[in-house]
């Protein structure tokens, strides 16, 4: 069983949309096949701000990127449920 996507899977993309519907930019995950092989922790994160000019909106966007790598991308046995790896596995 191999948890991390491999082949087009191994980009996941998250659309940044104003509250009318409109996109204002885009942060994309670039996930290597391969790292659960090798002790590699590094994570590839690209923020596309697109239409969004504020520069404290920019960093916002950047701190989002980070809560979600956290969040959702990391195996971490002191959280609730171990992340989005945590959570595929059953906790096991």
């Amino acid at each position: 069983f191999c948890p991390l996507p491999c082949g087009p899977c191994q980009k996941v993309e998250f659309q940044i949309l104003s509250p009318d519907g409109d996109e204002l930019g885009e942060i994309t995950k670039k996930i290597k096949c391969c790292k659960w092989m090798v002790a590699d922790d590094v994570d590839n994160y690209k923020v596309e701000f697109g239409a969004v000019q504020h520069p404290a909106h920019k960093v916002l966007l950047i701190a989002l990127a980070i809560f979600m790598d956290f969040k959702y991308f990391n195996d971490n046995s002191a959280d609730d449920d171990g992340g989005l790896i945590g959570a595929l596995s059953d906790g096991e």
